[in-house]
This record gives C-alpha cells, sequence and structure tokens, in this order.
C-alpha cells in the first residue's frame, strides 16, 4: 500500500519520535551507565566493582527473556501502547531503585535492575522495530532499513548525554538523585513523546480495528 505525500511524511516524523524515544530507552539511560556507581555505591556500602557490575549480567539476562514476551505484546496491544507501559514501568523502577537498596541492599539493587530491563525491553530497539515497518512499507519499504537505522542511532546518543548527566548528578547530589534524575528522561521525555506524537502506521491500526 503506497504512502500519500502526507503520510511519508508523518512516517518520517515517527522516525524522529522514535530516536527520542530510544535516547530515553533502558539500555542508553540505565545499563550503560552501570559503572558509574561502582565508586559511590561501594564508598556507601563496601560493595566491590564485581558486586556491582553483575546487576548488568542480571539485567542482560533478564532482557533476554522480556523481549520475546514484550513482542508478544506488541502483537496482543500494539507498539504504542506497549511502549507506553514500557516506559512507566521502567522509570517508576529507576526511581525505586534507592528504595529498594535501602530496604534490601545488594539484592534490592539486584532487583532493581531486575525491573528495569525486564519492563524496559519494550523501550528500546524492540519496541519501534515494528511501528517503522508498519509506516515504511509498499513504495517507501526501501527506506526501511534507513529509517531503522537512523532510529536505533538514538541507543548511542541516549548513552552520550545520559553519561554527563549521571556523573553530574552523582558528583553534585549524590547517587540516589542520579537514579531519580535518570527515571526523569523515560517518564518526562519518552513517555509524553508517545503519548502525544507516537501513532500505528495507518495499515496496522485497520488490522487491529478489524
Amino acid at each position: 500500500q503506497a504512502l500519500s505525500r502526507s503520510s511519508a511524511h508523518e512516517a518520517w516524523l515517527m522516525v524522529l519520535y522514535s530516536s527520542l524515544g530510544i535516547v530515553c530507552c533502558a539500555i542508553s539511560v540505565v545499563m550503560v551507565n552501570t559503572g558509574l556507581f561502582i565508586r559511590p555505591l561501594g564508598t556507601a556500602f563496601g560493595w566491590n566493582r564485581a558486586d556491582v557490575t553483575l546487576s548488568l549480567s542480571i539485567g542482560a539476562l533478564v532482557m533476554v527473556v522480556a523481549n520475546p514476551l514484550m513482542g508478544e505484546l506488541i502483537d496482543r496491544l500494539g507498539t504504542r501502547r506497549t511502549l507506553l507501559l514500557s516506559q512507566l514501568g521502567y522509570g517508576l523502577s529507576t526511581a525505586a531503585v534507592p528504595f529498594l537498596i535501602q530496604t534490601f541492599g545488594l539484592t534490592g539493587f539486584y532487583l532493581g535492575f531486575g525491573l528495569i530491563c525486564g519492563l524496559g525491553a519494550g523501550s528500546t530497539i524492540v519496541g519501534y522495530v515494528r511501528l517503522l515497518s508498519g509506516w515504511f512499507s509498499g513504495e517507501h519499504r526501501k527506506s526501511r532499513g534507513f529509517a531503522l537505522g537512523c532510529s536505533s542511532a538514538g541507543v548511542v546518543l541516549g548513552a552520550a548525554l545520559s553519561g554527563p548527566l549521571t556523573i553530574f548528578l552523582i558528583e553534585n547530589y549524590g547517587w540516589e538523585s542520579a537514579f531519580w534524575g535518570l527515571s526523569l528522561l523515560p517518564l518526562l521525555i519518552g513517555l509524553p513523546v508517545t503519548f502525544f506524537f507516537v501513532r500505528e502506521a495507518p495499515i496496522e491500526e485497520s488490522a487491529q480495528s478489524g
């Protein structure tokens, strides 16, 4: 099904919105910055490097299981609803990490990362492949790879932006505030962008309503 000129314009806007969403995904906001918390958490609780970085392995394993489940959820609910649930869930989980640590110690830290990576799996590129594939169909299918490549660049851009932010927050306000600050990226940027601007492709909307 060929896209009209206005639909083609809207499709490229979806690439922009997808890029912004991926900038705020769990991988580029939390996982890549885990190493920055080694020193402050070690100072506060006596944890060593292995203790802190084990959270990455736990999170990665959780995401291995969560990715197919998020794919199934996208098939059932659509991309937009899944993105909203994922961004909300992982944003709140990130904000809850200081509480979990204070309550359960190192176990709470691991639990927090499990929640972030499990609930946040849908906020990664997984959540946007079907969205953009739907918009770039028909005669515009030849641009699908380029569109996906542009949006996936958001992972690297998000890491480049969130790293300095994390350092600033840790050095000036402490590790707890760093987690709270990072949680605002999905909650105040990713979530509103998805809610107000992201739309399913017309062919997807027709299939879901049918």
